[in-house]
């Protein structure tokens, strides 16, 4: 049976990082740069007083922002393997022509 990632531990890192502790015990640091000012919801995130508001959800499956922006914990406990499987070091879709 899956059993869905579960983050533990939420740490904002200097130049928009966050460190992410997972419930088995696997630490990643995910560079959100790439998210940044791509769209109406991710552009408050680029002012770092803002950024620093993350926090944990829901009793660990996914981090928010206020602004109600969120990831959920499987995306980021498996980052590398969505990276290879798209063939990109690029962690973001372009969003809808709607948002440009």
């Amino acid at each position: 049976m899956y059993k869905t990632a579960v983050i533990t531990e939420l740490n904002v890192l200097d130049n928009f990082h966050i460190k992410l502790k997972f419930d088995d015990g696997f630490i990643r640091i995910v560079d959100f740069n790439p998210w940044l000012n791509k769209g109406p919801m991710t552009k408050p995130l680029s002012n770092p007083e803002y950024f620093k508001q993350v926090k944990i959800i829901d009793r660990g499956h996914g981090i928010e922002w206020p602004n109600g922006y969120d990831f959920c914990p499987d995306y980021l406990r498996h980052l590398d393997k969505y990276q290879a499987e798209s063939g990109s070091n690029n962690q973001v879709a372009e969003p809808p022509e709607e948002y440009h």
